[in-house]
C-alpha cells in the first residue's frame, strides 16, 4: 500500500466515538458502582440501554482502530526510512509500560492486553500480505465471537481485521460510504435484530454471556457503517463536533478519564450507590470537559498531550509542533 501521508477524518470521529462509549462502560467498574450497597441499579430502562447499546459495543471498534493505527505507524516508518519492527516494538512497550501504571488506579484495564498482543500479532502485521490480512482476520473475528462472544481472544484477531482493512482499501470505502457500507449495515441490522432476541435468552451484563458478547460484535459492525453513512449527510458536521476532538487526543481521554474517576468516585462513594444514572452524568461531564478542553489544545498543538510523549518514545523524539500549517499525520 503506498504510504498514508494525510488524516482520515472519518478515522478521528469514530474513534471518538468509541472511546466516548468506552468511558460510560468503565466508570461502574473503575468505580465499583453498587459494589459495597444494597440498592437496585436505577431504573431498568437505563441499565437495558447499558446492555443492549453500551456494554461490550465500543471496545470492538477501538481494537479495530488500534490494528489499523499499527498499519500507518508501519507505512509511515518505511516512509521515514525507519526500521517498522523497532517503531511498533517501541511503540507497544511503551504502551505496555503506561498499562502497568494505570493498573493502580484501573485494576483489569485493557492497555496491557493492546500491548501484549499487539507484540505477538506484530509479525502478522508486518509480513503478511494485506488480503491475507483482512482475510484471516475476518475469518478469525468470526469464529471467536460466534464461538466465545468476543473477549481476550478477539483481541489479537480484531488488530489483524483492522490492519487488513488498511491495506485492501476498506478505510477509503468508509470514508466515502460506497455501496458496499450501505449492504454492510443493511445487513449488520438485520442481524442486530436476531443478536438482541438472542441476548434476552442470556440475561446480563452482555460483556459476560455469549449472546450479548456475540450481539456486541455485530452492533459494533452496525456503528460503524452507519456513522459512515452519516458521515456522508449533513450530520458529518455533529459528528466531527462531538467526536473528532475526543478521536485525535482518544489515548489522553481514556487516561484522563480514569483521573478524574477514581477520585469522584471515592469521594461520593459511587461504591454503595448502584443507580447507572451517576455514572450516566459523570461521564457526560468528563466528555464535555475533554471535548471543550482539546478544541482549545488543537488550536495550538498537532497531537494530543499524552500522545506526544508516546510519538517521542515511538519516533525518538517529535517536537510539540504548533497546530499552523501543520497537518497531524495518521502514523
Amino acid at each position: 500500500m503506498p504510504p498514508v501521508r494525510h488524516r482520515y477524518a472519518f478515522l478521528d470521529a469514530l474513534r471518538g466515538f468509541a472511546v466516548a462509549g468506552i468511558i460510560f462502560v468503565n466508570i461502574p467498574d473503575i468505580t465499583r458502582l453498587g459494589w459495597d450497597g444494597e440498592e437496585l441499579p436505577g431504573p431498568e430502562a437505563v441499565l437495558s440501554v447499558f446492555h443492549y447499546f453500551v456494554s461490550g459495543r465500543f471496545v470492538p471498534i477501538f481494537v479495530f482502530l488500534f490494528g489499523a493505527s499499527m498499519v500507518f505507524m508501519r507505512e509511515s516508518a518505511r516512509c521515514r526510512g525507519c526500521s517498522p519492527w523497532a517503531v511498533l516494538a517501541r511503540r507497544l512497550v511503551a504502551l505496555l509500560a503506561i498499562g502497568a501504571l494505570h493498573q493502580i488506579a484501573y485494576p483489569g484495564e485493557v492497555l496491557i492486553m493492546y500491548a501484549v498482543a499487539g507484540l505477538i500479532m506484530l509479525p502478522a502485521i508486518i509480513l503478511i500480505p494485506g488480503r491475507l490480512q483482512l482475510l484471516g482476520g475476518l475469518v478469525a473475528t468470526v469464529a471467536v465471537f460466534t464461538l466465545k462472544g468476543g473477549g481476550l481472544a478477539s483481541i489479537p484477531t480484531l488488530m489483524l481485521l483492522g490492519a487488513g482493512a488498511v491495506s485492501c482499501g476498506w478505510i477509503e470505502k468508509l470514508e466515502r460510504g460506497d455501496k458496499s457500507v450501505k449492504v454492510t449495515a443493511a445487513s449488520a441490522l438485520a442481524a442486530t435484530v436476531a443478536g438482541y432476541w438472542w441476548q434476552t435468552t442470556q440475561p446480563g451484563d452482555p460483556r459476560f454471556t455469549l449472546a450479548g458478547g456475540a450481539t456486541g460484535g455485530i452492533m459494533a459492525v452496525l456503528y460503524i457503517t452507519l456513522l459512515s453513512l452519516m458521515w456522508q449527510t449533513q450530520a458529518k458536521g455533529i459528528l466531527q463536533a462531538l467526536f473528532t476532538p475526543l478521536g485525535r487526543a482518544a489515548f489522553t481521554c481514556y487516561l484522563t478519564a480514569t483521573m478524574i474517576v477514581v477520585p469522584v468516585g471515592k469521594i461520593f462513594h459511587f461504591s454503595v450507590c448502584g443507580d447507572l444514572r451517576v455514572a450516566v452524568v459523570l461521564g457526560a461531564a468528563i466528555l464535555i470537559a475533554q471535548n471543550i478542553f482539546m478544541r482549545f489544545w488543537f488550536k495550538r498543538f498537532t497531537y494530543g498531550p499524552l500522545e506526544y510523549p508516546w510519538r517521542a518514545i515511538t519516533w525518538f523524539g517529535v517536537p510539540f509542533r504548533s497546530a499552523k500549517n501543520t497537518e497531524p499525520l495518521q502514523g
